[in-house]
């Protein structure tokens, strides 16, 4: 049996033994003046070699190309980069299916190898179902220039349309898109910078609804002042409490934004309590609470003077889905906020480095349980040709709510290293990690975030 991971708009997707939905790939496309291409990373969670089919879907719902047969070892992973079998200027969707259980990410590039252009990159977590109802904390348009957009894929059986409810926070006009019918796999890309029905500025949310299951995928861009892009992924539903594994304040330049929605039936009271600094001797932040209308959002904006990086949790009587964003003034990133609910005892990372191209990579975990643990990070081996390196594992105390940072350049200094991990704790509690990627020499917006995938 093939498990089955869908993809959005660009070009998105991978198999599992299930289903995975991964966010837009696409092979240069344009979309806001900017030239986008993508690529994935594919890594098999099971116990024994998988075999992956990989089928990249036109926008019309015609197949573009189907890469079959892929072969990956148990805990092993395989980047797609440039996506193969595809014409240049593809722009479509993607659906993974593959006999073991298996996670992917993706990382979107913008102006990639453009001569005088701003560079933009991010990242984005592959999904293993789509949801009739989806959920976006933050959408904007003519906010300090930033334009969002957003790709929808139809993971359902069916054609099916679209509808789009736009709802202001901060600043903008309430607004309702209905779409065409978009075909099984196939994906449309809605832009917030062309729809002046929202206002000259709208910072808000939206919610999108079908009779087909969805999944969507979030691209926040600055074109001005900050160059910089942010990606989320939609969400299906939402928790009574979200964990973030990393809130950051005047750290090397780096400051957060919470995103908060409320998508429950009534208003609530919605509290923000921060966790321990884990920079010594660090101040420690106050907590907020504020109220939420039903469907209301509200941002965050943490940027004091005092050097902060550690986690945090939302909590609410009413479901809530959080967006948090990291800037500084040329890098910006995203990660989804992640649910309790969905919190397990190990999280895989798909893709890690440390000396590649300039990019390395550093993670974020925090103990969402409720016992004290060791978190042990253990590597995977080093995909690049020649190298033997499989980096020893990185371990950590971490008492209920504290979080831990291992950066892998500080681990493997020299060497090239491209490969993924798997995090576990020892005794058994939740826990929950982000991947930052990011080549602080680059001088464009080199920065990308993905979710560690709880199993």
């Amino acid at each position: 049996m093939l498990r089955k991971v869908t993809a959005i708009a660009l070009v998105t997707g991978l198999m599992m033994a299930l289903v995975l939905v991964l966010a837009p790939v696409r092979s240069v496309s344009a979309q806001q003046g900017i030239q986008w291409s993508t690529g994935f990373q594919v890594q098999n969670l099971g116990t024994a070699q998988a075999t992956v089919d990989i089928r990249l879907i036109n926008p019309d719902g015609t197949s573009a190309a189907n890469i079959l047969g892929e072969s990956i070892a148990a805990g092993a992973s395989k980047t797609y980069f440039p996506i193969p079998s595809v014409n240049a200027g593809f722009s479509g969707s993607a659906v993974i299916e593959a006999d073991q259980p298996v996670a992917a990410i993706l990382n979107i590039l913008g102006n990639n190898g453009v001569a005088g252009a701003p560079f933009y990159s991010e990242a984005a977590t592959g999904l293993t179902q789509g949801a009739t109802t989806v959920n976006l904390p933050l959408i904007q348009r003519g906010n300090a220039g930033f334009d969002t957009w957003f790709a929808v894929q139809n993971a359902g059986t069916a054609a099916a349309p679209v509808t789009v409810s736009f709802n202001p926070g901060d600043a903008g006009t309430a607004h309702t898109v209905n779409s065409a019918a978009i075909a099984p796999g196939a994906s449309l890309v809605f832009d917030q910078s062309t729809l002046t029905e929202l206002g000259d500025r709208f910072v808000g949310s939206a919610q999108i609804t079908s009779a087909q299951p969805l999944a969507v995928i979030v691209n926040q861009v600055g074109k001005t002042g900050f160059r910089t892009q942010l990606t989320y992924s939609g969400f299906a539903a939402g928790s009574t409490e979200v964990v973030l594994p990393l809130v950051q304040q005047a750290n090397a330049g780096f400051f957060s934004g919470i995103s908060i929605q409320n998508i429950g039936s009534a208003a609530a009271d919605v509290t923000v309590a921060f966790g321990a600094n884990t920079i010594s001797g660090g101040a420690s932040l106050t907590n907020q609470t504020f109220n939420l209308g039903a469907g209301a959002s509200r941002a965050i904006i943490v940027n004091g003077a005092d050097r902060y990086v550690g986690s945090a949790v939302v909590t609410s009587a009413q479901p809530i889905v959080v967006v948090v964003n990291q800037l500084s003034g040329q890098f910006g990133t995203s990660y989804e906020g992640i649910s309790s609910a969905s919190a397990t005892t190990r999280a895989s990372l798909p893709l890690l480095m440390a000396n590649n191209a300039g990019f390395f990579t550093a993670v974020q975990c925090r103990n969402a349980g409720t016992v004290s643990t060791t978190a042990t990070m253990t590597f995977t081996p080093n995909v690049i040709a020649g190298s033997t390196l499989t980096p020893a594992p990185d371990s950590a105390p971490l008492q209920p709510g504290q979080s831990v940072t291992w950066f892998q350049n500080a681990k493997i200094p020299t060497e090239r290293y491209v490969g993924g991990a798997t995090v576990t704790t020892s005794p058994a509690s939740n826990v929950v990690c982000i991947v930052n990627q990011l080549a602080p020499a680059n001088a464009g917006d080199a920065f990308l975030t993905y979710n560690g995938i709880n199993f």
